[in-house]
């Protein structure tokens, strides 16, 4: 009986600790917010130190990512 309650203890924390690291991923992770957003595209002379997966600052203020770059 004692063994069981120890199990069921640590199975409710194995638990929540899977669900309060869903729930920070969804908070940290601009992509897995859902489709909110929308995709916009430019145009470069020199694309050096552009890297794919870089965030996109404007004002300082995390506005996007970038998705590819292709020539």
């Amino acid at each position: 009986m004692r063994d069981s309650v120890k199990a069921a203890k640590v199975g409710l924390l194995v638990a929540l600790a899977v669900g309060a690291t869903y729930g920070v991923w969804r908070f940290v992770d601009e992509r897995a917010g859902g489709d909110g957003g929308y995709r916009v595209w430019a145009v470069f002379d020199d694309a050096q130190g552009l890297v794919p997966k870089s965030r996109v600052h404007i004002a300082d203020i995390d506005v996007g990512y970038i998705d590819s770059i292709r020539l």
